[in-house]
Formats: structure tokens, C-alpha cells, sequence
């Protein structure tokens, strides 16, 4: 069983998340914002983040670097919706992998996956 820190202002879309992480038997801690994601990240263990790009205190760009930075084999996924145009360069930044927001987030939580299976992380 893997652990995942989903980042995401969209409340629905966390639930939605962990919803279906919870079906495929993971764990799950939520921010609503990026603002604490080190902080996080640092006292807890975990496994990997999914990260929403477009977000109001804190945007994805910036705690994806922030994330990147202080653990440089921590996979993050970003994801958007709205913000489409700017992920491709979030893998310069350092994601893992992008993924479109869909409503039943089949690409982000295929990325996930893939990171799972390329970590040779448990689950």
C-alpha cells in the first residue's frame, strides 16, 4: 500500500481522489493549497504527489519546485484542468508525469501508477 499527498484546491476533486485511491488501497493526506507542502512532506512519509497546477495562495509551478528541490526522487504528478497549455513544462520543473484533469481522473492516476511501477513501490 503506497501513500499519496494529494495538493488540490478543489475540495470535490480531493474527495474524488481519495476516493479512488482508497479503491485501489492506498493512503492519503490532502493540502488545499501548496503553501505547506515541504512542511508536509518533511514530517510525514510519503510515496508520492498529485499536484493541481492552477491554484489561489500558492500556484503548482511554484511547490512543484519547492517539492523538487528538497526531495528530488519524490514522484509528483501535476495535474489541470484549466491549465492544459503550461503543463508539458512542468517536467522541466521536475513532475514525474502531467495529466489533464478528467472527471474520473483514469490519466492521473495512471501516472501514479507508472511512478509506483518505475519506484518499485509497494502495492
Amino acid at each position: 500500500m503506497a501513500k499519496v499527498l494529494i495538493i488540490d484546491d478543489e475540495e470535490n476533486d480531493r474527495f474524488l481522489l481519495g476516493l479512488a485511491l482508497d479503491k485501489m488501497g492506498h493512503s492519503y493526506g490532502e493540502l488545499p493549497h501548496g503553501r505547506l507542502a515541504v512542511e508536509t512532506l518533511a514530517a510525514e512519509q510519503y510515496d508520492a504527489v498529485i499536484l493541481d497546477l492552477i491554484m489561489p495562495e500558492t500556484e503548482g509551478a511554484e511547490t512543484l519546485q519547492a517539492i523538487h528541490q528538497n526531495f528530488p526522487d519524490l514522484p509528483v504528478i501535476v495535474m489541470s484542468g484549466l491549465g492544459k497549455d503550461y503543463l508539458p513544462m512542468m517536467s522541466h520543473l521536475g513532475a514525474y508525469a502531467i495529466a489533464e484533469k478528467s472527471a474520473d481522473f483514469n490519466a492521473v492516476l495512471s501516472a501514479l501508477q507508472s511512478a509506483f511501477d518505475e519506484h518499485r513501490i509497494n502495492v
